[in-house]
């Protein structure tokens, strides 16, 4: 990898363990919680803890919603291929419908489904999880298609359909092996596409309740103290999303690069 997809390897480590062990070092004995003081909305809880609690759910729902989007991409891609053109073409086609579709506003209908089942103002975190899931599987599904289809003119590929293979184990031992690099570098990218996905919609009051707010829900519900003299209570959600939406994108690109030069 780059050095920009190891630097921002090595960032998105402290994140994921800063996020994962908050609870600790947030509250210890006679120490102050936090040094931006607490929450104006939330006089109980502190600036460090509602933005680490917010950088947890944000990274839960990006890494859920990702990896969601990218096995069902992956099965779609897999039996589209596995079918052959008719298949494979409905698929391509069912995609790019549905890629057409901005995903703020598929979003917004399920939060509103989602109200009318739950009895709820806000949207429950497996709700949230489900939702981005359903609106991030079309892009996936293309470049695996796209990736199986360049793999596919391989001459050891073609070797193996003359001495009898079937198209399923084509694709499940000589193809996918070469894939898993690739399937992975996409993964990675959509995990920011995903947390700034669901940063607009709870920006917009869409999406988790005020208790349990992810970074963009947070952002969301302290946007008035941007104009005033609380400004800095604001500020490190704005850094820790900026952070872990760049980090992801230099990891993502470095394998992607790396997966894309990588041939049997």
């Amino acid at each position: 990898m780059n050095l920009r997809a190891k630097v921002g390897g090595a960032v998105l480590v402290v994140l994921l363990v800063g996020s994962a062990t908050s609870a600790l070092w947030t509250r210890v004995g006679g120490v102050p919680d936090c040094v931006f003081g607490l929450d104006p909305l939330f006089p109980y809880e502190t600036v460090c803890s509602q933005t680490l609690g917010g950088l947890w759910r944000s990274l839960a729902l990006g890494l859920l919603g990702g990896a969601g989007a990218c096995a069902l991409a992956l099965v779609l891609a897999l039996v589209s291929r596995a079918g052959g053109g008719v298949v494979d073409a409905f698929v391509e086609k069912g995609a790019e419908l549905f890629f057409s579709i901005p995903d703020v506003l598929v979003l917004i209908s399920l939060a509103f489904v989602a109200r009318a089942v739950q009895g709820g103002e806000s949207v429950s975190l497996p709700w949230m999880a489900a939702s981005l899931v359903a609106i991030g599987w079309a892009a996936p599904t293309r470049m695996v298609q796209n990736r199986l289809r360049s793999l596919d003119r391989l001459d050891f590929v073609t070797a193996a359909r003359a001495l009898g293979a079937t198209e399923w184990r084509v694709l499940t031992r000589h193809l996918l092996p070469f894939a898993w690099d690739y399937v992975f570098a996409i993964f990675l990218l959509r995990v920011p596409a995903i947390i700034l996905t669901e940063s607009t919609i709870s920006y917009l009051g869409f999406g988790l309740p005020l208790s349990e707010p992810s970074l963009g829900k947070y952002i969301g519900d302290h946007w008035r103290l941007l104009t005033g003299e609380d400004w800095l209570d604001v500020a490190p959600a704005w850094l820790l999303l900026v952070l872990v939406v760049v980090s992801f994108h230099w990891v993502g690109n470095g394998l992607l690069e790396r997966a894309k030069k990588v041939s049997p």
